[in-house]
């Protein structure tokens, strides 16, 4: 039996429509003719929705061609290590160049620098998402849909991440260092790519993505890109789970982090994930 759209699918179509006429620009005369003729485009609008809900998935996948912004540059270690500094002072970065020298796996695009959650928030992956996500907000305007609700009762790390913090923590100094691609890989089949992660890869929580868009700026910087879905944690509903993700919010011009649902992939977001460093995956 089919089950029926749920409160926060509607909500997340109806802001994609807000997105849209956000966009379009219209003056009021045509404004007023598309009011009109409301009927009509309720109907179009019901077809074209029905029409991408059957879209020819594959294998939980769609495809997709959004990208990464023009001009778009992953950020060495050592500028990595050197925006860290400037947030998180004190941190012991001495062997991050060493740990990031590994062989990089297939399908890795670069080599991520975050602070370990044993040393900002004792460990706590609630209070060191919330403190990185104050840190971004001291560099952009970011709109964060779950101010009150960042805690262990709505937000839990899937098996697969935790683990993956655990052996991390392994390294030495104060940073988790490990190859990560930014949502390209895994653009055609969003939150449903974590059941296709094969060998070290595991999906980045959303702590790892704030880190990330904090050292790497003009990762999403507007509407119509690849935009990153956090596949390593899920927020809990009492009838589902969510996926927390950053997108661009046209309505209010800037950076956003924001849900989804775990059903169809999305064309709009790609996974991002980890990989661990051979010396700590056995």
């Amino acid at each position: 039996m089919t089950e029926t759209i749920t409160s926060g699918q509607r909500k997340q179509i109806k802001r994609f429509c807000e997105d849209a006429l956000e966009g379009l620009n219209i003056s009021r005369e045509a404004a007023q003719r598309v009011i009109e003729q409301g009927g009509s485009m309720q109907r179009n609008l019901r077809s074209v929705i029905r029409q991408l809900g059957e879209s020819s998935y594959s294998n939980g996948k769609i495809a997709s061609t959004r990208c990464y912004p023009d001009g778009f540059e992953f950020r060495s270690v050592g500028q990595q290590v050197a925006t860290l500094l400037e947030y998180f002072p004190g941190l012991d970065v001495s062997h991050a160049e060493e740990l990031a020298s590994q062989v990089r796996p297939v399908g890795a695009e670069g080599v991520a620098v975050v602070p370990k959650l044993s040393v900002i928030a004792s460990g706590d992956f609630h209070l060191g998402l919330v403190k990185s996500l104050i840190m971004l907000g001291k560099t952009r305007e970011i709109r964060n849909l779950f101010e009150e609700t960042l805690t262990s009762k709505y937000l839990r790390l899937t098996d697969n991440t935790a683990v993956a913090h655990t052996k991390l923590d392994e390294s030495p100094g104060d940073v988790w260092v490990f190859p990560f691609q930014f949502g390209m890989l895994h653009r055609d089949s969003s939150f449903r790519a974590r059941v296709s992660f094969g060998g070290t890869e595991f999906g980045l929580s959303p702590y790892e993505g704030t880190i990330l868009m904090l050292t790497h700026p003009d990762r999403i910087t507007s509407f119509g890109q690849l935009y990153v879905d956090c596949a390593g944690c899920e927020y809990l509903f009492p009838t589902r789970k969510d996926c927390l993700c950053f997108r661009w919010s046209s309505a209010s011009k800037c950076l956003e982090m924001t849900f989804y649902g775990l059903g169809h992939p999305i064309r709009e977001w790609g996974v991002a994930s980890g990989f661990l460093p051979s010396a700590t995956a056995g």
